[in-house]
């Protein structure tokens, strides 16, 4: 689990709550925290996805660039 700067949290962790005995399971992405959309008030928001090894993977991929990106300055 991972905190932000604003206090929101990452959860990643494996999901096997939709596969049977021996098939493979999903990886679960799960973002909790204030939901500063609403007009009137704000409330603990959370939100998750299921994404197959592959997609978690290329993901993944995509953090490692975008912080190599952050390092150099780049937008």
């Amino acid at each position: 689990m991972f905190t932000g700067n604003n206090g929101n949290t990452l959860k990643v962790e494996p999901d096997f709550s939709e596969a049977h005995a021996g098939d493979a399971g999903m990886v679960r992405i799960q973002i909790s925290g204030a939901d500063v959309d609403t007009q009137d008030e704000v409330f603990d928001a959370q939100v998750y996805e299921l994404f197959t090894p592959a997609e978690a993977r290329e993901i993944a991929r995509y953090f490692s660039e975008m912080a190599d990106r952050a390092e150099k300055g780049e937008a």
